[in-house]
């Protein structure tokens, strides 16, 4: 299994989500069901429904209802409310002329397999470590994507240059607007390196855009977050620093992004939250994480 464990669980959290929320479902990711073997659903439906003590969930009742409970009150807003705000912004962005998506850290991101009518002519670039482009490739392929949905371009964000494999690409046009993906991505940077992606992007052509959910300190002790961090160093991919909002913003200022949106919580709800959802089926959004799109001013 190439793929991490993080990365299976956020689209297995998209996709469960989808599948309680129905026509009320804040995103409605398709392409988990695709992406996912039925094996590997299986288990992770169980495993959570074996672990609802450790989430301090009730653990009474049916299967379903319990891994309901655990997914909409700890482990599918984040997931779910970054894939709508990227696509939201996504398409405002090709409103205004982008046809270049990179997708970084794209793991088992459902885009190339589920791609809307709107986007047909946006030429994608699938980012991650070598070993999970294989799998990914894999992956796209039982699930009837064509080769050409996406370009998959490796590449290891810790690096010292980043974007170089993506700059060397002969199909990205350099001199052409582009919009980047950081989704689930700043957690698990340090500030370091998030700063050369940022500067990467800073240096392309104006009217680039990066949209990502960032980790916020907020100062308020949260076990649910605890829960997600031991989660995700078990699976090998330890959480990083948290940002205050000085230090994001002076960070993208260094390189040449001004914050074009930015969603806390309460304002992540208000614009993505379902009013007609079932209180049984409302999403939270996760506290201590902000939703931020950038975009490279003008020279």
């Amino acid at each position: 299994m190439k793929t991490d464990m993080t990365a299976r669980m956020s689209a297995f959290a998209r996709g469960y989500y989808a599948s309680l929320a129905g026509a009320e479902a804040v995103y409605a990711d398709g392409a988990a069901r695709l992406l996912l073997s039925p094996e590997e659903w299986e288990a992770m439906e169980q495993s959570l429904y074996d672990g609802a003590a450790f989430f301090g969930a009730d653990g009474a009742g049916e299967r379903q209802a319990v891994v309901g409970r655990i997914l909409l009150g700890q482990l599918a807003a984040t997931p779910v409310y970054r894939a709508a705000f990227i696509e939201r912004a996504l398409r405002g962005e090709a409103r205004l002329g982008t046809r270049q998506y990179a997708i970084l850290g794209c793991g088992l991101d459902g885009f190339s397999a589920c791609r809307p009518p709107w986007a047909a002519d946006i030429r994608v670039f699938a980012l991650d470590r070598a070993e999970v482009l294989e799998d990914r490739a894999e992956r796209l392929r039982r699930a009837g994507v064509p080769e050409d949905a996406e370009t998959r371009v490796p590449a290891e964000l810790l690096s010292q240059d980043p974007l170089a494999p993506l700059l060397d690409c002969p199909s990205f046009d350099r001199t052409a607007r582009c919009f980047f993906s950081l989704a689930g991505v700043l957690q698990y940077l340090p500030h370091d390196a998030a700063e050369r992606l940022f500067a990467g992007i800073g240096r392309l052509a104006a009217g680039t855009a990066v949209a990502f959910d960032c980790p916020m300190a907020h100062g308020a002790a949260d076990a649910g977050r605890e829960r997600r961090a031991a989660m995700a160093a078990a699976a090998g991919t330890p959480m990083r620093e948290e940002w205050t909002c000085r230090s994001l913003e002076a960070a993208l200022e260094r390189a040449g992004l001004l914050i074009h949106e930015y969603c806390a919580p309460k304002q992540i709800e208000a614009q993505f939250g379902s009013k007609k959802a079932a209180p049984d089926r409302r999403l939270p959004a996760e506290s201590g994480v902000s939703l931020v799109l950038a975009v490279k001013r003008p020279q």
